[in-house]
Protein backbone atom coordinates (compact mmCIF):
# COMPACT_ATOMS: atom_id res chain seq x y z
CA UNK A 1 0.00 0.00 0.00
CA UNK A 2 1.44 3.07 -0.84
CA UNK A 3 2.13 5.91 1.91
CA UNK A 4 -0.82 8.10 0.73
CA UNK A 5 -3.00 5.61 0.51
CA UNK A 6 -1.91 4.07 4.30
CA UNK A 7 -2.37 7.90 5.54
CA UNK A 8 -5.54 8.70 4.01
CA UNK A 9 -7.07 4.89 5.72
CA UNK A 10 -5.40 6.27 8.78
CA UNK A 11 -7.34 9.65 8.61
CA UNK A 12 -10.52 7.85 7.83
CA UNK A 13 -9.85 5.93 10.74
CA UNK A 14 -11.76 5.46 14.22
CA UNK A 15 -8.70 6.17 16.02
CA UNK A 16 -8.03 9.64 14.55
CA UNK A 17 -11.52 10.56 14.44
CA UNK A 18 -11.52 13.95 16.00
CA UNK A 19 -15.44 13.83 16.56
CA UNK A 20 -15.45 10.45 18.34
CA UNK A 21 -16.57 10.60 22.18
CA UNK A 22 -14.38 7.82 23.03
CA UNK A 23 -10.85 9.58 21.12
CA UNK A 24 -11.84 12.24 23.72
CA UNK A 25 -12.84 10.02 26.84
CA UNK A 26 -9.26 8.54 26.47
CA UNK A 27 -7.96 12.14 26.10
CA UNK A 28 -9.12 13.14 29.45
CA UNK A 29 -8.67 9.82 30.83
CA UNK A 30 -4.65 10.28 30.20
CA UNK A 31 -4.61 13.86 31.15
CA UNK A 32 -6.36 13.19 34.39
CA UNK A 33 -3.71 10.93 35.03
CA UNK A 34 -0.70 13.14 34.03
CA UNK A 35 0.44 13.15 37.63
CA UNK A 36 0.62 9.97 39.08
CA UNK A 37 4.18 10.11 40.54
CA UNK A 38 4.21 7.68 43.50
CA UNK A 39 5.97 9.85 46.00
CA UNK A 40 3.10 12.00 46.21
CA UNK A 41 0.95 11.37 48.83
CA UNK A 42 -3.21 12.58 47.44
CA UNK A 43 -5.36 12.79 50.49
CA UNK A 44 -8.58 13.38 48.33
CA UNK A 45 -8.81 17.04 48.95
CA UNK A 46 -8.39 19.63 45.95
CA UNK A 47 -5.01 22.10 46.39
CA UNK A 48 -5.97 25.46 46.75
CA UNK A 49 -3.48 27.00 44.66
CA UNK A 50 -5.34 29.62 42.79
CA UNK A 51 -4.69 29.54 39.06
CA UNK A 52 -4.88 33.56 37.35
CA UNK A 53 -4.35 33.80 33.43
CA UNK A 54 -3.70 36.91 32.30
CA UNK A 55 -3.87 38.24 28.34
CA UNK A 56 -4.16 40.25 25.79
CA UNK A 57 -7.53 40.66 24.58
CA UNK A 58 -9.79 37.16 25.50
CA UNK A 59 -7.09 34.45 25.30
CA UNK A 60 -7.49 33.19 28.81
CA UNK A 61 -10.79 33.26 28.42
CA UNK A 62 -11.07 30.83 25.26
CA UNK A 63 -8.54 29.09 26.89
CA UNK A 64 -10.36 28.11 30.25
CA UNK A 65 -12.97 27.20 27.50
CA UNK A 66 -10.69 24.77 25.71
CA UNK A 67 -9.47 23.42 29.31
CA UNK A 68 -13.33 22.99 30.28
CA UNK A 69 -13.69 20.89 27.35
CA UNK A 70 -11.27 18.95 27.94
CA UNK A 71 -10.67 18.26 31.79
CA UNK A 72 -14.56 19.50 32.61
CA UNK A 73 -15.43 21.36 36.22
CA UNK A 74 -12.10 21.26 36.77
CA UNK A 75 -11.68 23.86 34.80
CA UNK A 76 -14.07 26.02 36.45
CA UNK A 77 -11.77 27.14 38.79
CA UNK A 78 -9.37 29.25 37.01
CA UNK A 79 -9.47 32.92 36.64
CA UNK A 80 -9.17 34.98 33.32
CA UNK A 81 -7.81 38.66 33.23
CA UNK A 82 -7.91 40.65 30.37
CA UNK A 83 -5.41 43.43 29.32
CA UNK A 84 -7.07 44.83 26.11
CA UNK A 85 -7.61 48.51 26.54
CA UNK A 86 -4.31 50.72 26.67
CA UNK A 87 -6.31 53.66 28.07
CA UNK A 88 -6.82 51.99 31.39
CA UNK A 89 -4.88 53.24 34.13
CA UNK A 90 -2.00 50.89 35.20
CA UNK A 91 -3.00 51.19 38.75
CA UNK A 92 -6.81 50.10 38.12
CA UNK A 93 -5.25 47.21 36.11
CA UNK A 94 -2.94 46.41 38.65
CA UNK A 95 -5.95 46.96 41.51
CA UNK A 96 -8.20 44.61 39.36
CA UNK A 97 -5.67 41.51 39.34
CA UNK A 98 -5.11 41.58 43.01
CA UNK A 99 -8.78 41.38 43.66
CA UNK A 100 -8.61 38.13 40.98
CA UNK A 101 -5.95 36.77 42.58
CA UNK A 102 -7.05 37.47 46.16
CA UNK A 103 -10.88 35.24 44.75
CA UNK A 104 -8.83 32.81 42.96
CA UNK A 105 -6.07 32.14 46.01
CA UNK A 106 -7.35 29.95 49.16
CA UNK A 107 -4.39 29.93 51.14
CA UNK A 108 -1.89 28.13 48.75
CA UNK A 109 -0.38 30.99 46.95
CA UNK A 110 -1.78 31.17 42.97
CA UNK A 111 0.11 30.72 39.64
CA UNK A 112 -0.57 33.44 37.00
CA UNK A 113 -0.03 32.66 33.48
CA UNK A 114 0.78 35.64 30.73
CA UNK A 115 0.80 35.25 27.16
CA UNK A 116 3.78 36.90 26.21
CA UNK A 117 6.75 38.14 28.45
CA UNK A 118 7.59 41.58 28.61
CA UNK A 119 4.37 42.38 27.67
CA UNK A 120 1.61 44.30 29.82
CA UNK A 121 -0.02 41.75 31.02
CA UNK A 122 3.28 39.83 31.64
CA UNK A 123 4.52 43.10 33.43
CA UNK A 124 1.69 43.95 35.26
CA UNK A 125 1.50 40.44 37.23
CA UNK A 126 5.43 40.32 37.85
CA UNK A 127 5.13 43.38 39.60
CA UNK A 128 3.02 42.16 42.20
CA UNK A 129 5.73 39.45 43.36
CA UNK A 130 6.36 40.73 46.29
CA UNK A 131 2.97 41.71 47.16
CA UNK A 132 1.01 38.18 46.77
CA UNK A 133 2.64 34.93 46.74
CA UNK A 134 2.14 34.46 43.90
CA UNK A 135 4.36 32.61 41.17
CA UNK A 136 4.43 34.43 37.20
CA UNK A 137 4.59 32.06 34.61
CA UNK A 138 5.04 33.63 30.58
CA UNK A 139 4.25 31.79 27.57
CA UNK A 140 1.04 29.89 29.42
CA UNK A 141 -0.12 27.34 26.49
CA UNK A 142 -2.82 24.80 26.92
CA UNK A 143 -0.77 21.65 27.92
CA UNK A 144 0.65 24.11 30.84
CA UNK A 145 -2.65 24.98 31.79
CA UNK A 146 -4.47 21.28 31.48
CA UNK A 147 -1.31 20.33 33.60
CA UNK A 148 -1.82 22.83 36.59
CA UNK A 149 -5.29 22.03 36.50
CA UNK A 150 -4.30 18.38 37.10
CA UNK A 151 -1.29 19.03 39.87
CA UNK A 152 -3.68 21.16 41.68
CA UNK A 153 -6.36 18.31 41.97
CA UNK A 154 -4.32 15.51 42.04
CA UNK A 155 -0.98 16.14 44.15
CA UNK A 156 -2.09 18.62 46.80
CA UNK A 157 1.51 18.13 48.53
CA UNK A 158 3.33 20.26 45.88
CA UNK A 159 4.23 23.68 46.87
CA UNK A 160 4.16 26.53 44.06
CA UNK A 161 7.19 26.23 42.94
CA UNK A 162 7.01 22.67 41.97
CA UNK A 163 3.58 23.32 40.25
CA UNK A 164 4.79 25.69 38.51
CA UNK A 165 8.37 23.84 37.72
CA UNK A 166 6.42 20.71 36.41
CA UNK A 167 3.90 23.17 34.71
CA UNK A 168 6.45 24.88 32.36
CA UNK A 169 7.61 21.53 31.68
CA UNK A 170 4.65 20.24 30.54
CA UNK A 171 4.02 23.46 28.20
CA UNK A 172 7.26 23.54 26.39
CA UNK A 173 7.53 19.77 25.88
CA UNK A 174 4.44 20.05 23.64
CA UNK A 175 5.55 22.00 21.26
CA UNK A 176 6.44 20.59 18.46
CA UNK A 177 6.97 20.30 14.26
CA UNK A 178 4.67 17.72 13.51
CA UNK A 179 6.52 16.48 10.38
CA UNK A 180 9.31 16.30 13.04
CA UNK A 181 7.62 13.42 14.69
CA UNK A 182 5.94 11.69 11.78
CA UNK A 183 8.44 8.94 10.29
CA UNK A 184 8.44 9.26 6.69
Amino acid sequence: MKNKERDGEFLKSESFDLLNPKRWENARHFIKNLCMLPEVVRDGFANMIGIVIVTHGNLGEEMMNSAAMILGETAKTVFSVSVSSVSAKIEEMRDNLLSVIDEAEEGQGAVVCTDLFGGTPSNLSISILGIRNVEVIAGVNLPMLLKLLTLREQCPSLDLKDVCVLAEEAGKKQISIASNLIKK
